[in-house]
Parts: structure tokens; sequence; C-alpha cells
């Protein structure tokens, strides 16, 4: 591959989102339709997207569960969670 097409040497920016469902068993490829609305929302916004990941193998951070711990019953939180798990 060449080097100007590599992710790695270009300047980018990465939106992370985790969605926390009880646990269970998920059907094969059930991150496909989220992941395809979000790449979607995205490029109508007219923003390229270089690349999308995800998987329900996740986890949360201490900070994060402590955040979502403080949001009990609030299925939706429009705002930004810091390293530390401030909201804002």
């Amino acid at each position: 591959m060449k080097d100007d097409k590599k992710i790695s040497n270009k300047k980018l920016q990465v939106w992370e989102c985790k969605v926390v469902v009880p646990a269970g068993d998920l059907p094969n490829g059930f991150d496909s339709p989220p992941r395809q609305a979000v790449i979607e929302a995205i490029e109508a916004a007219g923003v390229e997207v270089w690349g999308c990941s995800s998987g329900w193998g996740g986890s949360l951070s201490k900070h994060e569960q402590e955040a979502f711990d403080r949001q009990v019953g609030d299925v939706y939180y429009a705002g930004v969670m810091d390293a530390d798990g401030t909201c804002h």
C-alpha cells in the first residue's frame, strides 16, 4: 500500500461512542446495522468516512461506569464524556 493511502499518515479525528445493552446473546452481525447508520449519518453531513469498526466485545472504564451509574434510567445523554468520566 502506498504511504499516502495509509490512515496512519493522515491527520484524522476519531469519534467514539459506546452503546450499553443488557448481557445476553446477540445475533451474529448485530453490530452491522448501527455501524451502517453511523456511516450514513456522517456521510449525509458531507464528511468522508475513512474507516469504521465496531463489535460487542467492548467494556467501560471505571470513570465511564461511574458516569453511566449517575445517569440510571437515562437512556440518552447528549453531551461529551471526558476521560475522567465528567459529562458536559
